[in-house]
């Protein structure tokens, strides 16, 4: 006869058996069921013609699904390809062969450089510096200042010019020195240099600009520009 202690120890093998059997039919059945329906964690997505992209995604299906056909929906995002717009401005000056003028230019000269440090709004106007120069002061400008004739095409970077003033010109004037300052204007080296940009700023060498002026023509300042203006404009 059984010891009653080792019918427990039988009844217990016996329940653990039948727990794992169970379990093995349950797992072989389901993976039978749902092998089709394996997809790889990495699946080219046809985007066009002759384009994939390999993808990450993993499609759910749902396991009645057979020989399902995974299409990707198109992207809701495009890429803009239009460059935003740079207006291109001209400061435009005569600068006689005056000590002190060549002085005072030096001051206007640095202001300029100074609007560089105002990015991006520098890199959306894009400011050169023109300037039309008595001799000997063409030679007393800053290194940086080239020869106009340099100049092919407005650049997006902005530049120092220097252009020879007509020595008719100069001699023109010479008892009313400040009138070169305007008919410089007249002249067909300045209508050539000019002519590619969207604006253009007549100053005197004393002349001081601001970042203000900037502002003013990217349209963010509180006081209209207009097409044309003369004296001050409250832009810099």
């Amino acid at each position: 006869m059984i010891p009653f202690r080792s019918k427990r120890i039988v009844y217990a093998f016996s329940i653990i058996l039948i727990i794992i059997v169970v379990y093995n039919f349950g797992y072989y059945n389901a993976e039978k069921k749902y092998a089709s329906h394996r997809i790889s964690t990495e699946s080219l997505i046809q985007i066009s013609a002759g384009v994939d992209v390999l993808s990450t995604a993993v499609p759910i299906l749902k396991p009645e699904q057979t020989n399902a056909e995974f299409i990707a929906a198109p992207s809701t995002i495009e890429s803009s390809k239009q460059k935003p717009t740079v207006v291109h401005l001209a400061v435009v000056l005569s600068l006689s062969s005056q000590t002190s003028h060549i002085a005072e230019f030096y001051l206007l000269y640095e202001s300029w450089r100074f609007l560089q440090n105002f990015s991006p709004l520098s890199q959306q106007i894009v400011v050169d510096l023109i300037v039309f120069c008595e001799q000997p002061s063409c030679h007393q400008l800053p290194s940086a200042c080239i020869p106009l004739s340099y100049k092919k095409n407005i650049d997006l970077i902005a530049t120092c010019f220097h252009e020879i003033l007509d020595e008719k010109i100069v001699q023109k004037w010479s008892d009313y020195l400040y009138m070169t300052s305007i008919e410089f204007m007249l002249t067909k080296e300045y209508r050539k240099a000019t002519v590619d940009y969207d604006w253009i700023l007549r100053v005197d060498q004393d002349a001081v600009i601001s970042p203000g002026l900037l502002i003013g023509l990217a349209r963010k300042h509180p006081r209209k520009l207009y097409p044309m203006q003369f004296g001050g404009i409250g832009h810099g």
